[in-house]
């Protein structure tokens, strides 16, 4: 009988590898998951879902202030955005989830490989500078973005991002240009790319129009 050096194996420590690491070690089985992040919980806790969530929620209470949803309840605010304290309350978020989630590897005895992982064969797997055997392999990495033909992202220049550009931009796009008509346009239209743009909108007094198309069906919508 072949020797392995662990049971299971995950790919990704993402909402889907690190719940089946953490559940595969609860039964008994040496597990292991490798991940190229410095930090576990894969796009959704680092720079998906969760800081997205964590920004439209600050986002709706700048909102609620300046468009006199508070006045009408009797709170008098003259809101002063401080994009800077509301980025870390984010960042204060998304470092409380991933630390959480590496004490669990740690209370239930995963091993984490840190590193980009490789197939050298069906039960050999290479992660970073490691080689390590397993007799089952789980694969929960995720998808790539696919990049749209003439569209250079750019996330430095705060013009064309990525959803993860879109989350630590340093100020509201075109807040200065009160003479134009603010577009942002979003593709696709997942669900934390749109809690990114809506953050955005929420920041503006006057908002700016959101441009949303779908590459799967090709159907825009404006709000």
């Amino acid at each position: 009988m072949a020797e392995y050096d662990y049971d299971v194996l995950v790919i990704g420590a993402g909402p889907g590898g690190y719940v089946a690491a953490i559940r595969a070690a609860q039964l008994g089985l040496k597990t292991a998951c490798a991940e190229s992040r410095e930090t576990l919980g894969g796009t959704c806790l680092n720079v998906g879902c969760i800081p997205s969530k964590a920004m439209l929620h600050a986002s709706e209470y700048f909102d609620a202030a300046s468009n006199g949803a508070m006045a009408d309840m009797g709170i008098e605010v003259s809101p002063k955005l401080n994009l800077d304290k509301m980025h870390a309350q984010r960042r204060d978020a998304v470092e409380g989830l991933t630390k959480g989630v590496a004490f669990l590897f740690k209370k239930n005895k995963v091993d984490w490989k840190n590193g980009h992982a490789t197939f050298q064969d069906a039960h050999t797997v290479k992660v970073g500078d490691e080689t390590v055997t397993a007799k089952n392999i789980i694969i929960a990495t995720g998808s790539s973005v696919t990049p749209l033909p003439g569209v250079e992202v750019d996330n430095d220049g705060q013009v064309v991002v990525d959803s993860t550009g879109a989350l630590v931009l340093g100020s509201v796009p075109m807040a200065a240009l009160a003479d134009r008509v603010r577009r942002v346009a979003i593709i696709p239209a997942m669900s934390f790319v749109w809690a990114a743009s809506t953050f955005l909108s929420g920041l503006v007094v006057n908002p700016f129009q959101l441009f949303w198309a779908n590459t799967a069906t090709g159907r825009r919508h404006c709000e």
